[in-house]
């Protein structure tokens, strides 16, 4: 199977049966991690980390997490994580997460927030998008499942504020407050749905 990685730049200290890595330059396809990594071949078979992100290509890592899921653009942020396992399966598996994230230049496919609040109340939108020049928010990835929160999305003429969770299942929810600069329109959209289909509803 092919690695992601590009290269490793690293300093570190073997003990026991770990490699305790202080400063660590990860590059990945689409990426890069700088921080520190500890790799442990022990009981505990895995990997943790602490650090940051840079331009972490999104579309990668909401595949991987969310299939089905469609999001495109930068990700970086402070992240701290840690995984067990020998495999991508595992890893996958078992990842937990959390860390103070934003996306910048980027869009969410299925998620046509604008059209929900023109739409107007209990009118369920399907299909479409919603592009944005950032979007940050809190995370928190266990046991499969991914919470976002204090998410607060700049897209010119329309902001968003809120929280969006989904489950290892697929299934998604949320609610954002949504304003439209122009006309001074607003409201609260709930999202629903089972990836790839997603539904997002005026209240």
């Amino acid at each position: 199977a092919q690695t992601p990685l590009d290269y490793v730049l690293a300093k570190g200290s073997v003990d026991r049966n770990q490699i305790v890595f202080t400063e660590a330059d990860v590059r990945l396809r689409g990426g890069r991690y700088e921080g520190q990594l500890v790799l442990d071949w022990g009981v505990g078979k895995g990997m943790a980390g602490s650090g940051t992100l840079h331009r972490v290509d999104m579309s990668r890592l909401s595949t991987a997490w969310l299939p089905g899921l469609k999001m495109v653009g930068n990700l970086s942020g402070n992240v701290e994580f840690r995984l067990q396992g020998t495999g991508r399966a595992q890893w996958l598996d078992s990842l937990e997460a959390k860390g103070n994230l934003a996306v910048e230049k980027g869009e969410i496919q299925s998620l046509d927030l604008a059209e929900a609040i023109r739409r107007g109340p209990g009118k369920p939108v399907r299909g479409g998008g919603s592009r944005f020049e950032r979007l940050d928010f809190s995370a928190r990835l266990a046991q499969g499942n991914l919470l976002l929160s204090d998410m607060r999305m700049e897209a010119g003429l329309m902001h968003a504020e809120g929280q969006v969770q989904g489950a290892a299942s697929g299934q998604v929810s949320g609610r954002l407050n949504v304003t439209m600069v122009r006309g001074g329109a607003s409201g609260v959209v709930a999202i629903e749905g089972q990836l790839p289909v997603i539904e997002v509803t005026a209240q």
